[in-house]
């Protein structure tokens, strides 16, 4: 009993050391991308997220987009709150690319919530149409197959 206890407390030690590693790992990678970018303006960010996800490289692509997000604030221009805005539709398209469906509903809400807080409200239909595409698709992933 006491080597099956041993046996399992050390799979468990094993298992929580490659989990932790590979966070760890992701983390640094992508703590580094936000580093090497976070200088740059918004246009060279949002450039280099598109190149990414030209490139199918959409962990990537989210990363950049998100640093243009985390930029809002009610002092910059309209036009920069407008790329923030932008930025939320792409990372909420690129969530649902890679299933991420409740990532996706958070990034397009957080969106409306900061347009609300734009003069120009151009991308606003964009932000809804992906929540509305969230809500299709998710809604046709979970009916029962007797409802249809």
């Amino acid at each position: 009993m006491v080597n099956f206890i041993l046996r399992l407390f050390m799979a468990m030690l094993l298992f929580a050391s490659t989990c932790t590693e590979a966070v760890s790992a992701s983390y640094t990678q992508y703590s580094a991308l936000a580093q090497k970018y976070d200088k740059l303006s918004s246009d060279q960010i949002m450039a280099a997220a598109e190149k990414h996800e030209e490139n199918e490289d959409n962990e990537k692509a989210i990363v950049l987009y998100t640093i243009v997000t985390n930029r809002f604030n009610n002092n910059l221009s309209e036009s920069e709150k407008q790329k923030c805005i932008l930025a939320y539709v792409k990372v909420g398209i690129l969530y649902v690319k890679i299933g991420s469906y409740i990532k996706a509903l958070d990034s397009e809400i957080e969106g409306i919530k900061k347009a609300k807080l734009c003069k120009d409200k151009k991308y606003n239909s964009q932000l809804y149409n992906v929540i509305g595409n969230i809500s299709v698709s998710y809604t046709h992933l979970t009916l029962p197959t007797n409802s249809l």
